[in-house]
């Protein structure tokens, strides 16, 4: 049996501090601005406030990045879905899991602009075995 392959992953930290406006994060060939309040351009990420501001921050990035709900209060409502990866978070995370497994996905750059927040590396990692290998196993 061959073994299956794992997706690359990364993902971006926050400092513990909300991203400043027009920072950026960039997954792929996308890139996403914080902004405080998103309107309809593609890739603006509206930055938390409030107690939860640096959760609700990452959230609204993976949410962009999945163009999950919120598509014109959290992010752009002209974002596109990321063709790239699949984005989750969790407190001062968010992370990113390439969408085809193998070691493809540790060529999908990852990079950030912002002064609070920082990335993991500068592309996703750790992604083994290949397409194939996924669909024949």
């Amino acid at each position: 049996m061959i073994p299956a392959s794992v997706a690359a992953t990364g993902y971006i930290l926050s400092d513990g501090t909300v991203p400043t406006a027009n920072d950026t994060v960039t997954v792929g060939s996308k890139t996403y601005t914080w902004v405080a309040t998103p309107t309809t351009v593609d890739g603006t990420v509206k930055i938390g406030t409030g107690g939860a501001a640096v959760a609700d921050s990452m959230a609204n990035l993976a949410a962009a990045i999945n163009k999950g709900a919120g598509g014109g209060t959290l992010y752009g409502s002209a974002t596109v879905l990321n063709a790239d990866v699949y984005a989750t978070s969790y407190t001062t995370k968010t992370y990113m899991r390439a969408k085809i497994p193998g070691t493809v996905g540790n060529f999908i750059p990852l990079s950030e602009s912002g002064s609070h927040t920082s990335a993991s590396a500068a592309a996703l990692s750790g992604g083994t075995g290949s397409l194939a290998t996924s669909l024949f196993s």
